[in-house]
């Protein structure tokens, strides 16, 4: 062969030329040798099929590195050490920085660092690559540098020469072996006379370069196919790599004798679109020009809400693009490197029906199996932390079904199980047992790996422990079944995935065994060398579809012609420079002055390579492209864009963003969110008159995204219910209501929850999710310890003949016992677990003792005394319930429970005064009685008052069990207890008669309640919760009234999301189910705010007061 020929020309060009030179072969007689790298070995022909229109490849090979190192190993059989492949390497670079830890200053300790074995091994490999040797290595760290730099290179020096000494007697590395197959290749004469087309490689890198070199005398003809072009082009500079590659090769050459012709094409793209042509040459040209016509209908950019937002735009994009007529086939997605949502992408195309052909291989550290023995090492070394646990036995190969993982978790979380406490029996709970057993079948397994790997007099033990550990874990007859089923499922590609495991699992131990010979591994050692080496490892199959949608990674696909392509989760940093490798820049240039040859790339390279790759992408389409990204991820986070985006928008200047964002900020209309929500209401005043039909489409979108948006939703949403016709509110089937609500028997909290919310209502009483427990002490947890603590302190206090007239020494004499009681409770809890709870635990017992002093202060200065405390009504043993009649004649009952009954009694007879307690402030709202979302006061006090007949109302209150701190200038104890105390004032409603409220508090100043009458006598004007007696009757009935119109609504079906609000805003910030609300966190029901207790009460009723 007199010549080399190496055919260079842009993106989409090239191709066509592998084509035209096959057909050339074919026509010759000469059997043709396609060179492609890995993953493109069945695109490779299935193109070549297609583009040379032939039935099958009779004469044509198309050859992977892979695959012809299979043939050379059939063909001429292997020598006789093992190759050490990439796990092997890894665990090979972790043994060696282990046991020559003492010898290493800059890189000592750091094996169980995340990713610091990969980066040796890739110095190790740069450094390999340039032939430079240990020896040299550390003769330039004495000559040149200092400091760290010196002990890094030593270090590396030393590292080097233990992994050649461990690997030499029983293994071939990988640069060893691909030498060894190069010669057996050209030995052989496979390919002796054939024309050789390599085609598909983004450089000619050292390992494709000595395969050329070595085969170039043999060969008919050798021809070098890449995508490149020449330092003149405008974007010229990211092609630099690729130029040098071709430098050295035609070096390497020459050294055999054989020249190389350089043969850079200036082929223009038929059939390209005119913008996808102008794309291509100032994509990431230096002075890029400004497309001047409309790029619309060939360039779109579109922003997800979230990931599956952006998946299903996709998914739809592509069904379009094909009822257009453009083939499955002829599409392609191309995913950036560690794309986050990869396989929310995947199964929206599942989904939706989409063939496709995944290109991408798995990581091998993903697979369920490799997660459930990792988690199993990281339980024995790093003890039981419950995530690991939890982990293990929910990965599908633990002794756990799905339901006692799940079981396990949930015990775990609800009783705060961690660290040692897995080791002990679980005892607390209702489903400890069965929690119990769940703990034992799991760990059991995992204790004995411990001590046979503790026992381990060797790797061969250590290897055959773990093989053991997965034979009880019955993990091959699990993944034998799964395979069936996954092959039932039609899940080809997956069930390809679940058998490659074994294999992998099986080489790993015993590459495992064989580099540590004799020794033996601690167990977090063994822990971080499997994490290594399945860090490396990827696992590949066969296409499920032969004519998909190929989907590939950027700078990876490979496809003969594409019409239409898709650049998904286009998110920030995809362009972004890399990360310094082992050698910064300015160390990277010394070493290679010093020693003369290149070694590895640096940063800046790596960013030209980077564009390289989205340039050779991004240029494949002949018609479409679409560049998608999302605003959220999938666990909603916020993520931005790539800045490559506003290189597309300064390309295109006409181009918009579809989807979750405003718009092209250039726009005249309306260029922010501000501007959008001032001028909208001009076209919908216009549209509801009737004098246009429609708006712009960019104000459309705008309203669209307003809508959406957190400052201005609630404005958008109102001007657009002003155009809309009123909807009927949404409701289910009285039926259904019927089954899904039980509503004979009601608590006064679930009708305030109900008239707060009814979507809210729906799902908790009506689909009743089962919440996962979790080891904290709630707010509600919190409530139920005051009530019980002030409970039992007013029984026990009631019954001392003292009471209220305690000393405070008193009072502590009876609380102590009871709180003591009530903490021991809190053993194994939340409120014991740590500082931060055993702080929150003191704080509550500091707010019941504060409770306590307060009560009886207010009691001995109170005429009013208690007669009952947490008294039950509506249930068998307490008082009769609250019955309601409804508008159909049915009934419906009312129940609850009274903190606190009080009376007192006076000429006119009892009066009677309901108290509830409370663990932060609140007072009654008569816009919210109106609205039903505060009856509590008012039904409470009815049932106390039918349980009395001939009774008097006294009034309803609030008592806030707090211990709030004062600000004062005064030092005088006795004044700070007083302001303290009036912080802590009851808030309420009570009836306008002078005698009951003194009886209250007989206090010159009133310190429990606030003050009522002026020193005329006269009401204050501030007192508007003092009402005379019948409209507190009133207020009662009225209460009684809206409980039953609120009982109607729930029978008949009624779920719309209308949230109310409290003091501080939508009542949607605490609820649970704001991420599945179709409102979310939108507008809410207008209260009326002017509405009094007097307006309630005088027409018997709490009217609707929605606007």
């Amino acid at each position: 062969m007199s010549k080399v020929k190496i055919i260079g020309d842009r993106s989409g060009r090239v191709w066509p030329m592998v084509l035209r030179t096959a057909e050339e072969s074919r026509n010759a007689g000469r059997r043709l040798i396609l060179y492609v790298p890995e993953q493109y070995t069945l695109q490779a022909e299935r193109d070549l099929i297609t583009g040379l229109k032939l039935p099958g490849l009779l004469d044509i090979q198309v050859i992977s590195p892979r695959k012809m190192k299979q043939q050379v190993k059939e063909r001429t059989g292997t020598g006789t050490k093992r190759l050490l492949n990439e796990m092997g390497r890894a665990m090979a670079v972790h043994r060696v920085m282990t046991e020559k830890a003492d010898e290493l200053v800059y890189y000592k300790d750091m094996t169980d660092l995340p990713g610091a074995v990969k980066r040796v091994e890739e110095a190790l490999d740069e450094l390999r690559e340039s032939d430079m040797t240990p020896e040299e290595l550390e003769a330039y760290a004495a000559s040149a540098v200092t400091g760290a730099e010196r002990a890094k290179l030593n270090d590396l020096k030393t590292i080097w020469q233990g992994y050649e000494e461990l690997i030499s007697e029983q293994f071939d590395d990988e640069k060893t072996a691909w030498a060894d197959t190069v010669d057996r290749l050209r030995r052989s004469g496979m390919w002796k006379t054939a024309d050789v087309a390599v085609y598909g490689f983004d450089t000619i890198r050292p390992d494709l370069r000595k395969l050329l070199a070595g085969i170039c005398e043999d060969v008919n003809s050798l021809t070098v196919f890449l995508v490149t072009d020449t330092d003149k082009a405008p974007d010229g500079r990211i092609f630099s790599s690729q130029r040098e590659s071709v430098d050295r090769l035609t070096q390497a050459l020459e050294e055999h004798g054989i020249a190389a012709e350089e043969i850079m094409l200036k082929n223009s793209r038929e059939n390209c679109a005119a913008a996808l042509a102008f794309l291509d040459r100032n994509l990431f040209a230096l002075n890029p020009e400004k497309w001047t016509g409309d790029a619309r209908s060939t360039v779109t950019l579109y922003a997800g809400s979230t990931p599956w937002d952006e998946a299903e735009k996709i998914s739809a994009t592509l069904r379009k693009w094909n009822e257009e007529g453009t083939a499955w086939s002829e599409m392609a997605i191309a995913l950036p490197s560690g794309a986050a949502s990869a396989g929310v992408l995947r199964s929206n195309l599942k989904i939706n029906g989409i063939p496709f052909v995944w290109q991408q291989k798995d990581k091998a550290e993903d697979h369920p199996v490799c997660r459930m023995l990792l988690c199993a090492l990281s339980c024995l070394s790093d003890g039981y932390r419950t995530e690991n646990v939890t982990n293990m036995a929910r990965s599908g190969f633990s002794l756990l079904t799905e339901e006692e993982g799940l079981l396990l978790e949930s015990y775990a979380l609800a009783h705060g199980v961690e660290g040692r406490r897995w080791q002990k029996p679980f005892t607390a709970g209702e489903n400890a047992a069965e929690a119990e057993a769940c703990r034992l079948r799991l760990l059991t397994p995992l204790e004995k790996l411990r001590n046979e790997l503790k026992e381990a007099d060797n790797a061969g033990e250590s290897a055959s422990a773990l093989a053991d550990f997965l034979e009880e874990m019955n993990v091959w007859v699990r993944m034998e079944e799964e395979e069936e089923i996954l092959l039932d499922r039609e899940m080809y590609r997956e069930a390809v995935i679940n058998r490659q495991i074994g294999k992998l699992l099986a080489d790993l131990l015993e590459q495992l065994q064989t580099l540590l010979g004799k020794k033996r591994a601690a167990i977090r050692d063994l822990k971080y060398m499997l994490e290594s080496a399945l860090a490396q490892a990827s696992l590949a199959a066969l296409p499920e579809e032969e004519n998909g949608v190929i989907i590939g990674e950027v700078g990876h696909l490979l496809a003969g012609e594409i019409k239409a392509l898709v650049l998904a989760q286009a998110q920030d940093g995809m362009l972004a420079a890399p990360e310094s490798g082992w050698l910064t820049d300015p160390e990277r240039r010394k070493l290679e002055e010093a020693s003369g040859r290149t070694i590895g790339i640096s940063r800046e390279t790596g960013c030209l390579i980077r564009k390289y790759d989205f340039y050779r992408t991004l240029t494949l389409p002949l018609d479409k492209l679409m560049v998608t990204w999302s605003l959220r991820t999938e666990d909603g986070g916020a993520l931005q864009p790539d800045g490559l985006i506003i290189q597309l928008e300064e390309l295109f200047p006409e181009l918009q963003e579809e989807g979750g964002v405003l718009g092209n900020e250039k726009r005249t209309d309306p260029v922010t969110p501000r501007a959008a929500i001032d001028g909208l209401g001009p076209w919908l005043t216009e549209i509801k008159k009737g004098e246009i039909g429609d708006v712009p489409a960019d104000w459309k979108k705008a309203l669209i995204q307003l809508l959406h948006s957190g400052q201005y939703g609630n404005t958008a949403h109102r001007m657009l219910d002003e155009l809309l016709p009123k909807k009927e509110k949404q409701k289910l089937e009285k039926e259904t209501a019927r089954r899904l609500f039980m509503t004979d028997r009601l608590s006064v909290s679930r009708l305030e929850q109900f008239a707060s919310c009814p979507y809210r209502h729906f799902i908790d009483y009506g689909l009743r999710p089962v919440q996962q427990d979790t080891f904290t002490f709630e707010s509600n947890d919190a409530g139920t310890f005051f009530h019980e603590a002030l409970d039992r302190y007013m029984k026990r206090a009631g019954a001392d003949s003292r009471w209220p007239g305690f000393t405070p020494e008193q009072v502590d004499d009876v609380l102590e016992p009871i709180l003591a009681e009530l903490t021991e409770e809190w053993k194994d809890s939340p409120l014991q677990g740590d500082a931060l709870g055993e702080w929150t635990g003191e704080g509550y017992v500091r707010r019941v003792r504060r409770a306590a002093h307060v009560l009886t202060r207010f009691a001995a200065n109170s005429d009013f005394r208690t007669i009952a405390t947490e008294q039950a009504f509506g249930d068998a043993e307490g008082l009769p319930p609250i019955v309601m009649t409804l508008s159909d004649g049915s009934r419906a009952a009312i129940r609850g429970k009274i903190d606190r009954i009080d009376t007192y009694e006076n000429g006119e007879g009892i009066w009677l005064r309901i108290v509830d307690n409370k663990s932060r402030e609140k007072k009654p709202d008569p816009a919210r009685m109106a609205t039903g979302e505060q009856l509590q006061l008012m039904i409470y006090l009815k049932a106390a008052a039918e349980s009395m007949p001939g009774a008097h109302l006294a009034g309803a209150f609030y008592f806030p069990v707090i211990d709030k701190e004062v600000e004062t200038k005064t030092d005088n104890p006795e004044e700070i207890e007083a302001d303290r105390i009036d912080k802590t004032r009851m808030k309420g409603v009570a009836a306008a008669e002078e005698d009951v409220i003194r009886a209250m508090d007989r206090d010159i100043r009133p310190f429990s309640v606030d003050k009522v009458f002026k020193q005329d006598g006269t009401l204050s004007k501030s007192a508007s919760w003092v009402m005379e007696e019948k409209t507190l009757r009133g207020l009662t009935d009225a209460a009684l009234e809206k409980a039953g119109e609120l009982c109607e609504r729930m029978r008949e079906g009624e779920i719309e999301a209308s949230p109310g609000e409290d003091s501080t805003g939508s009542v949607c910030r605490y609820c649970d189910y704001r991420t599945i609300c179709r409102l979310g966190n939108g507008k809410t029901r207008v209260r009326d705010k002017e509405i009094t207790y007097q307006d309630i009460a005088g027409k018997n009723t709490l009217r609707e007061t929605e606007k």
